[in-house]
């Protein structure tokens, strides 16, 4: 089976992934844009306890989840591709550099390393 074809296979499950994962998107981006005008009308910005589930945890699952598939995706790939390959001598540059990235971003998925970039990121934002 190949990973390429599974939204072209089942379109309508795709589409409802797809619509679940954009809804929440939605749900969450306005809480945070309600809490950053009221942060800027100077109007208390207490969160309930759904509020929090809904901003923090959930979307902390959801990305791990989601960038961890992401890496096991790609190692699927990386493999697809060099069973294709028929002689590894005389493979192409941009091939070899692209399975190269392919496996950094596998390796990086797997390994859970995505959300320490995350963090690594934002000392630099702040």
């Amino acid at each position: 089976m190949n990973l390429f074809n599974i939204p072209l296979s089942n379109p309508l499950l795709y589409l409802l992934i797809a619509v679940i994962v954009s809804v929440y998107h939605g749900i969450r981006g306005y809480l945070i844009q309600r809490l950053s005008i009221d942060r800027l009308n100077g109007l208390p910005t207490e969160r309930t306890r759904t509020e929090k589930i809904i901003v923090y945890f959930t979307y902390g699952f959801v990305s791990h989840f989601v960038l961890s598939l992401l890496g096991f995706a790609s190692l699927y790939a990386v493999c697809e591709i060099m069973n294709t390959i028929p002689d590894l001598s005389k493979i192409e540059t941009g091939t070899a550099i692209f399975l190269c990235f392919l496996s950094l971003v596998a390796l990086a998925g797997i390994a859970g390393i995505y959300p320490l970039l995350d963090k690594l990121f934002q000392n630099f934002r702040n």
